[in-house]
């Protein structure tokens, strides 16, 4: 894609980048047990997603600030609760739920967006997202998504906003998970996460939302086009300073506020490719980073006990799992997650495209970036990086992936 047409098509041009800019895994049926017209790149381009109309005193509703908009949508004499299309088709899921003893006389017309199960609208006149339980195997986990996984959700969307206001996340911005609906209980009930796409802190001006993912990742409709990284350098920087744009704006953006939340809050933001997004001004020059999903973000308790900082939260923190430590978690989240899933490729396509500059070049001025914003790090994380592995007999197993970590 060019960058020219992101411009030209916003929300439009965020939809084709989740679907068609994007790491293809080979072909759907390989990977998923969802039916391939849900997928993101082999599917339809649009398709109706069943809303269940519940009464109130069935449900649990959590909030964290919604847009009016969205929460007149979703609330008003009933409640509106959302599932994947493929589980419809599952009478056991309806019938374990309790949904079957309510009819669905509404859809929402969504196309898929790079997570397969969550959905963007199309049909509504404030468009939104929609997370949804989706109890198949999608790559290597069953992406269900019960009570505590929304609690958690509205919780972290809460925290980030009031994060928000630090001076030194400047170049930060989530999208709000501002609504959950939770129906039934945590071992045989579903949730759903209804999530803004417009980022927090609201700012005047336009922007267009890029994933990182296609930073990367080849256009699969337009394979011919360099990829929006190189793109994105040829038009902001001078030559021989493709390196210092590319480390200190592409990347210094994810390394400055990774840091800060870590070190500052206690929060382990995973910002690998699919969660966050770069925030494009209307002259393209990049702004903030966007996060969201917030469902598999690690809070340190200790960093917040220090800081002197209230913990919300009943899950996900660092270290407290059968067969972690904090030590392993951290590496596991900033060398694993953001490191190996971002960093790196990123830094692949970048010397690919510029192929004057080393990869241990990139490497050494990431790595001194995050010593200085974070050198509390080093008593905190180990030697080498790790990753998770399997999970056996309910305990995580933490694999080592490399001796020495490459960017810190």
């Amino acid at each position: 894609m060019e960058l020219k047409k992101i411009q030209e098509n916003g929300i439009e041009a965020t939809r084709y980048l989740e679907r068609y800019v994007n790491n293809i895994k080979g072909d759907h049926e390989i990977y998923s047990d969802t039916l391939s017209i849900y997928s993101p790149h082999e599917g339809v381009d649009s398709f109706p997603a069943p809303v269940f109309n519940l009464p109130r005193e069935v449900v649990n509703i959590i909030q964290a600030d919604p847009d009016p908009r969205l929460l007149r949508e979703i609330i008003g004499a009933d409640v509106k609760f959302v599932i994947h299309p493929n589980m419809l088709e599952d009478q056991e899921y309806l019938d374990r739920t309790g949904l079957s003893e309510y009819t669905s006389e509404q859809s929402y017309i969504v196309s898929p967006t790079s997570s397969t199960r969550t959905l963007l609208t199309y049909d509504r006149p404030y468009t939104f997202m929609v997370k949804t339980d989706l109890e198949k195997r999608h790559y290597k986990f069953i992406r269900r998504l019960k009570g505590t996984s929304v609690e958690y959700s509205i919780a972290m969307s809460s925290e980030l906003g009031s994060i928000c206001k630090d001076e030194a996340l400047s170049e930060f911005a989530y999208l709000p998970e501002s609504i959950g609906i939770i129906f039934g209980d945590e071992k045989t009930g579903a949730g759903v996460l209804f999530r803004e796409i417009v980022p927090r802190p609201l700012v005047d001006d336009t922007r267009t939302l890029v994933p990182y993912f296609s930073l990367y990742a080849n256009d699969i409709r337009n394979p011919e086009d360099r990829a929006l990284l190189s793109q994105l350098i040829d038009l902001h920087s001078t030559k021989g300073q493709e390196l210092a744009y590319f480390t200190e704006v592409i990347l210094g953006k994810i390394i400055r506020n990774w840091t800060t939340l870590a070190r500052d809050y206690g929060i382990l933001p995973e910002l690998h490719g699919q969660n966050t997004l770069l925030e494009l001004n209307d002259n393209l020059e990049p702004e903030r980073i966007v996060y969201r999903d917030f469902q598999g973000t690690y809070v340190d308790a200790k960093i917040r006990e220090e800081k002197g900082l209230k913990l919300p939260f009943t899950k996900h923190l660092a270290g407290e799992e059968s067969g972690t430590d904090r030590a392993k978690q951290f590496s596991h989240i900033y060398d694993h997650n953001v490191g190996h899933l971002l960093l790196e490729r990123l830094t692949n396509t970048f010397i690919r495209d510029y192929p004057q500059y080393k990869y241990e070049q990139v490497t050494s001025e990431v790595a001194t970036m995050f010593n200085s914003l974070f050198p509390e790090a080093k008593d905190i994380f180990p030697k080498e990086t790790y990753k998770v592995g399997k999970v056996v007999n309910n305990e995580v197993v933490m694999e080592k992936t490399h001796d020495n970590p490459m960017f810190r």
